[in-house]
């Protein structure tokens, strides 16, 4: 089986997942538990049954029949490169991106012959599983999110004969009557269909194409992952027709593992423009104000008494009822915080989009209340329903627009505590300019890009005048989306440093002077971006919020030079600034402790940088650079971690 093998690994003997499909599958139940909240088990869908039955078809012969199509691709280009075979660096550069081309040109042949809607519906109900046994469960939320960015980028526009819909439906038009014929025949169950949206015409082939295609998709993120490392110097290894790797220097490979591992354990969510969008748990607030759910693939596979989100739907899980891991788990993002940091863009937002930040704000949380007061009418099957897909399907723009207008006007105490939002009234004309800024628009499809992932619109048409509604998309929106309008960019500077301030403050750090040009007596100065006191060490902090764009994503060489070059920047800043300390205890507008005889300059940034080499220049410690994130910075609280630190070349000492 081809596959991208990293560095000195070879290729591994694949696990054997499976989707869904378990013989053990719990209807719903419904009750009142004795504090008002709805008793769930999740529902068996009308695939369910057929799934399990094709999983079943396939049995031993899974993994073969899945990666027949990828294999058919790749082992005929890698034979041409007469393996085994080392390629330089430009060579490596040149067939990775050919072959990536390739794959993306199948993906689309392949995604063009169904509707946008189809693909959806379908890949929705297939369960986040780490089913190609990736060592990182980052690695399965991108080709999750790369397949569904395929849907949109090369899906139809027009259902056909994709789906049907109805009140009452013919089973016999479901899934070309297998459903019904499978889960009576095989599984010995009454077949029952209810109102909604069905795949009318499927088969054991259709099933194959989708794990196919989710498996070409898996190869594109591998090539697209083996293009950073060799944008990083590496060279291809093809060591035949079935097997190939990126092999950089022990050095790189190195610092490649330190990057990636710093980024499974970040916990923060930055913009694309580098402004940090702090996370709460929900379950800290007793009412939920300015705090909206956003829907992110449950690939941790979470369950939902690890992660309890359904009481957000006033739903509440029976005592004995084994594990539920639904498809998506919620973010809650303090929007009052999001509104914070991107106030100074309001302008900028209202003049390219035709809706205020304020609107936005009342629209991103209307949507989220429209699905808690749904579950509640429907007695929490319509929440399960939006953990498991995180769409809803709405007949026309303008009852969405009607229904978002009801409850912004209905839940405005809710934004009382965001100054700037509480006394706004967002318009009719202000929310269908946000619907209509992020409704797939069919002349930019070809803006959109896949290892990027983005831009992702969170409506799509239908049938005529109905339309999907992906929340899921939200995410990118709210990251990536204004990244791109002409907005004072220069003043996000003053708001990431008021972050890293109020990030070390809360963590119970000694903050020193911050955001303060230092004045000293022989007429110097310099200014400090923030500081803090810890121990007998003085550390400043030069902040960077530098932004990532397509190439930064891509891991182009281009942006990886631009941005070790701004980050040279800062570390020669705070260099200056610490120098410059280490001989000025005291100044006209500033007195250091007296406590504090050594001085730590260090970069911070938003995001979690890749650094370029592993000299002692670079690190605080072993696995924190000194080029950071706050919450690495924050990790500095002990004395051994500060022990580490003292001895390395660039720390100043006080004269």
């Amino acid at each position: 089986m081809p596959t991208a093998v990293f560095g000195m690994n070879r290729m591994k003997k694949r696990k054997h997942y499976r989707h869904s499909g378990s013989p053990r599958i719990a209807r719903r139940l419904t009750s009142v538990n004795d504090e008002g909240a709805k008793v769930f088990v999740p529902n068996v869908g009308y695939y369910h049954f057929i799934f399990l039955s094709y999983f079943r078809q396939l049995g031993d012969r899974y993994n073969e029949v899945r990666d027949t199509l990828t294999m058919s691709m790749v082992m005929p280009f890698l034979s041409i490169l007469n393996p085994p075979r080392e390629f330089l660096n430009y060579e490596s550069i040149g067939i990775l991106e050919t072959l990536k081309k390739a794959l993306e040109d199948r993906i689309a042949a392949i995604v063009s012959k169904h509707s946008i809607y189809y693909w959806m519906h379908l890949y929705r109900r297939l369960s986040p599983e780490n089913t190609f046994g990736h060592q990182s469960l980052v690695s399965v939320g991108l080709y999750r999110d790369t397949m569904e960015t395929a849907f949109v980028k090369y899906g139809r526009l027009e259902i056909g004969d994709d789906l049907v819909m109805g009140d009452t439906v013919d089973p016999q038009e479901i899934m070309s009557g297998e459903a019904k014929r499978i889960q009576e025949e095989e599984f010995g169950i009454e077949f029952h269909v209810g109102p909604g949206i069905y795949i009318k015409d499927f088969s054991y082939g259709d099933f194959v194409e989708l794990l196919s295609l989710e498996r070409l998709v898996a190869e594109y993120c591998s090539i697209a992952a083996c293009l950073r490392r060799a944008y990083k110097g590496g060279n291809l290894i093809v060591e035949d027709t079935w097997s190939f790797y990126v092999l950089n220097d022990n050095g790189t490979e190195s610092l490649i593992k330190s990057y990636d591992k710093r980024n499974e354990e970040s916990g923060i969510l930055t913009t694309s423009r580098g402004l940090p969008v702090s996370k709460l748990h929900y379950h800290e607030h007793a009412e939920i104000g300015p705090v909206c759910m956003i829907p992110k693939y449950n690939v941790g596979r979470l369950s939902l008494n690890e992660y309890p989100q359904h009481a957000v739907w006033n739903l509440s899980l029976p005592e004995s009822a084994p594990p539920v891991r639904p498809n998506f788990i919620f973010l809650p993002i303090d929007m009052g915080i999001y509104y914070s940091t991107h106030r100074f863009m309001g302008e900028a937002i209202r003049e390219e989009y035709g809706f205020t930040l304020e609107c936005f704000i009342h629209c991103l949380m209307a949507l989220f209340r429209m699905t808690i007061y749904k579950s509640r009418d429907t007695n929490g099957a319509s929440g399960w329903e939006y953990m498991q897909r995180a769409y809803f399907h709405v007949t026309s723009v303008e009852g969405l627009v009607d229904s978002m207008h009801a409850v912004i006007m209905a839940t405005g105490a809710s934004f009382r505590s965001i100054p700037g939002v509480k006394d706004y009234e967002t318009s009719m004309d202000g929310i269908k300019a946000f619907l209509r800024a992020f409704t797939l628009n069919k002349e930019e499809r070809g803006n959109i890009d896949l290892v990027s992932r983005n831009p992702r619109p969170f409506i799509v048409e239908t049938w005529k005048g109905n339309y999907l509604v992906d929340c899921a998309a939200l995410l990118d929106i709210l990251i990536s989306r204004f990244a791109r309008i002409s907005a004072p960019w220069e003043r996000k500077g003053r708001i990431f440093e008021d972050y890293v301030i109020e990030e070390l403050g809360s963590r119970g750090f000694q903050l020193w002077e911050r955001q303060k040009v230092l004045r000293a007596q022989d007429g110097t100065e310099k200014e400090v971006d923030v500081s803090f006191v810890l121990g007998t060490a003085m550390f400043v902090c030069a902040c960077r919020s530098i932004s990532r764009s397509r190439a930064s994503e891509r891991g182009e060489r281009t942006a990886l030079d631009f941005r070790r070059k701004r980050l040279e920047e800062a570390l020669a800043d705070c260099d200056a600034v610490a120098e410059w300390l280490s001989t000025h205890r005291q100044g006209y507008n500033f007195e250091m402790p007296r406590d504090v005889n050594i001085i730590i300059p260090v970069a911070v940034s938003p995001f979690v940088e890749y650094i370029w080499a592993s000299n002692e220049m670079l690190w605080l410690t072993k696995e924190i650079p000194r080029i950071c994130t706050p919450d690495e910075l924050g990790r500095i609280t002990h004395r051994e971690i500060l022990s580490e630190i003292v001895n390395k070349p660039f720390v100043s000492y006080v004269v």
